[in-house]
């Protein structure tokens, strides 16, 4: 930001507005037509309109003021625009780019994060059960990799944020596996997380589950939204680029979201994502 002048990222947030009335004030002051369009790979059009009506800019703007906004996204940015925006040298401390969202958008939709682990060492659907039984119910499974949009389609139904599917690459079987007692029990440990509550997220869940459960075996993570690319037709094979095993766990609800919101809880980094997400490219020069 200092290097720049420049903010290349926007916070992401949500305000609620039942009546749609902000939404509408921005839709009745854009200009005659859109400045760009484009289209992603999930085919939603993007389109970016101005805004130069001052008195409407100056309504706009009154509304927002008048809404709690729940950051779900890019509050380590946020973070970091506005120690920027601290320091003495700083030529404008007041503009930040945001993408904001009303929770009652018929569009918005609430992603999922799935994750995947990448390790030398291979990991069976019997192993990760046997590691997980104490802790969990277990459901072990016959069927494979191509039974992913079945599985998913449980987890997402269920809506359970203690409920999670684990696929092992090894021996091509999934792990169906739902936290014992949740609302008030800390998630048993191995002695390497003390005097933790009760997980309230499928996030926390894993966060405690890989370093107390899968130890020693658990390997490297990483996180995506989309399952697209992945393919494991060949059960054969050990690896596919390292990875060994993949975990689907259902999004945050948007109860979750503003409960957090609205006890000041930060939502996990690595958290559901919103979306349909704006392209990337746009810049706000801060200057």
């Amino acid at each position: 930001l200092q290097a720049t002048h420049a903010d290349l990222s926007p916070i992401v947030g949500l305000y609620s507005d039942p009546i749609n009335e902000l939404q509408e004030l921005a839709n009745a002051s854009m200009d005659s037509s859109a400045l760009v369009s484009a289209m992603d790979d999930l085919g939603t059009e993007h389109r970016l309109w101005s805004i130069t009506n001052i008195q409407a800019i100056q309504e706009i703007e009154a509304l927002v003021a008048s809404r709690s906004v729940t950051l779900t996204d890019g509050v380590p940015h946020w973070k970091a625009i506005t120690a920027a925006h601290s320091d003495p040298a700083s030529s404008d401390k007041s503009k930040v780019m945001a993408c904001l969202t009303a929770a009652e958008d018929r569009g918005l939709m609430i992603e999922p994060i799935h994750w995947i682990y990448r390790s030398s060492q291979s990991i069976t659907a019997d192993e990760c059960s046997q590691r997980l039984a104490s802790a969990f119910e277990i459901e072990l499974t016959e069927q494979g990799w191509t039974a992913t949009g079945q599985i998913w389609s449980r987890i997402e139904n269920a809506d359970d944020q203690h409920l999670l599917a684990f696929y092992t690459v090894a021996d091509d079987r999934w792990v169906i596996a739902r936290l014992n007692q949740p609302s008030d029990s800390p998630l048993p440990k191995d002695g390497q997380i003390q005097n933790a509550g009760p997980p309230k997220t499928a996030i926390d869940l894993l966060r405690r589950l890989v370093p107390n459960r899968l130890a020693p075996w658990a390997g490297t993570s990483e996180f995506t939204t989309s399952l697209n690319g992945l393919s494991f037709a060949d059960s054969k094979q050990t690896t596919r680029d390292d990875i060994q095993l993949v975990v689907l766990s259902a999004p945050l609800s948007l109860d979750e979201i503003q409960r957090r919101a609205a006890q000041n809880q930060p939502l996990p980094t690595d958290r559901s994502g919103i979306g349909p997400n704006i392209l990337s490219g746009l810049v706000f020069h801060a200057r």
